[in-house]
């Protein structure tokens, strides 16, 4: 008897779906990291304004 909460056991994706997914979540964590430094940048530029 399975206990309660548990989905689908795990499925190995195709390795091409699976390449696919991990460039789109690199390219969006790219531009995160990104627009994250963009921010800091300019915090930085303003306090030496100060």
């Amino acid at each position: 008897m399975r206990p309660a909460g548990y989905g689908a056991p795990y499925q190995i994706p195709d390795p091409e779906m699976e390449k696919q997914m991990l460039k789109r979540e690199a390219d969006a964590l790219k531009a995160e990291l990104s627009d994250l430094q963009k921010r800091l940048d300019e915090l930085e530029s303003a306090k030496a304004a100060e």
